[in-house]
């Protein structure tokens, strides 16, 4: 992800800017540390960016509209560009110097905020409407992309992650206890609170609208219960359902370099895997597939559904692909989640479920990192993580040994 962010004053005071500049730098951790900002008397836009895409090169945020109309910036992937580029008339050409940010600014200023009804992909975005004067927050349908707010009295900020709102001693730092609460019983619910009091989430496929005088409106644009339903024989919805798949797994892996894949001896992680060979099949990349396995000798019982280690039947996946490389990693010792700094919670701005599964995580995470340190999400913590000990991603000390499967 990369980092964004907003400030809007209602009273038409210019600390905006100010505002914006410090909560970058509580956002340093999910930047490049290359930060930059766009400031209009009450209002500032600011970005982090990430590049891991190729198009990211062309990539100049906060962007601006050729009409000086819009100022936007945003943390996306698109996963329809093409599509998109021929719906706005563009060329092969001119769209592949187009940045993910700038292709979005062109459909907005097409369409306007109709512009989410074409667009594929993960994305959360700020923009600013200099003529309608009006803030619009916008996140993604499914919310694989964080967005976050604060609303004072006389201001709202906007964060990716919630530190970067806490960098402002305007925004309290306080516990939301009804939140926790909610988690811990648990309470399925959508909800926008967050586990921090005076700071709410964007909800998927919500736009949050705010005017320059701080009114505040809410609006869904994603509907799929609206959706009409497709009659289809079943081989022709088992064709359409490996064409989404197919064209969802291409999307991920659009990219520069080799491509990292989980790989347990689950039917999920083993289609896409598997789809993801397919596809590379003849590319100049490697498909590297990590398996997380448990201590050698660690018993299990087939008859009650529980198998530890699944690494026979990834093995068995990863055997059909000569082109992937294979590793398995084992830890020497037991390894407790509460044993180890995970750096999940502090990346993430809340808890954790699913503890155990964590110390999986963390070694697959550890290899991404080693192998490819400028692009994994995980490199940004090697700057907290030199005195830690911990055999994390950026930290010294690392104790996972793991079994390399070459072809």
């Amino acid at each position: 992800m990369s980092a964004i962010a907003a400030s809007l004053s209602f009273d038409g005071s210019p600390v905006a800017g100010s505002r914006c500049e410090r909560i970058l730098r509580g956002l340093a951790p999910y930047g490049s540390g290359k930060p930059s900002s766009w400031t209009a008397g009450s209002v500032a836009l600011g970005c982090d960016l990430r590049a891991p895409l190729p198009e990211d090169a062309f990539d100049r945020q906060p962007a601006t509209s050729r009409d000086e109309r819009y100022a936007l910036v945003a943390d996306i992937r698109l996963d329809n560009r093409l599509e998109l580029a021929e719906l706005l008339g563009l060329t092969q050409t001119a769209a592949a110097s187009l940045s993910d940010c700038a292709s979005l600014l062109e459909a907005i200023c097409r369409w306007g905020m109709d512009a989410l009804d074409h667009l594929t992909g993960v994305f959360a975005f700020v923009l600013w409407d200099i003529r309608l004067r009006r803030l619009h927050l916008v996140r993604d349908p499914v919310g694989e992309r964080p967005l976050f707010f604060h609303q004072g009295g006389d201001f709202v900020v906007v964060a990716s992650m919630p530190r970067g709102l806490h960098a402002l001693s305007e925004v309290p730092y306080e516990v939301n206890e009804e939140r926790v609460a909610q988690v811990m019983v648990p309470i399925v619910e959508s909800t926008d609170e967050t586990f921090f009091r005076g700071l709410r989430s964007v909800l998927p496929g919500n736009v949050v609208t705010f005017t320059e005088v701080g009114a505040r409106s809410l609006s869904r644009y994603w509907r799929p219960e609206e959706i009409a339903p497709c009659h289809q024989t079943r081989e022709q919805s088992a064709g359409a359902l490996q064409e989404a798949f197919d064209r969802a797994v291409t999307a991920q892996l659009r990219g520069r370099g080799d491509v990292i894949s989980q790989l347990s001896g689950g039917m999920d992680s083993t289609l896409v895997t598997a789809t993801a060979a397919r596809l590379m099949a003849g590319s100049n990349r490697r498909l590297i597939a990590v398996t997380a396995a448990p201590v050698e000798g660690s018993t299990e019982d087939r008859q009650l559904g529980r198998v530890p280690d699944e690494t026979e039947f990834a093995e068995l996946t990863a055997a059909l692909y000569p082109q992937m490389e294979h590793l398995i990693l084992r830890p020497p010792i037991h390894i407790s989640p509460l044993d180890e700094f995970m750096p999940d919670e502090a990346i993430l701005g809340r808890p954790q479920g699913h503890l155990c599964n964590l110390t999986w995580f963390g070694c697959i995470y550890q290899v991404a990192h080693e192998r490819h340190p400028d692009r994994s999400p995980w490199c940004t913590w090697q700057r907290y993580g030199q005195s830690s000990g911990t055999g994390y991603p950026g930290c010294p000390g690392a104790a996972w040994p793991f079994v390399a499967r070459r072809p």
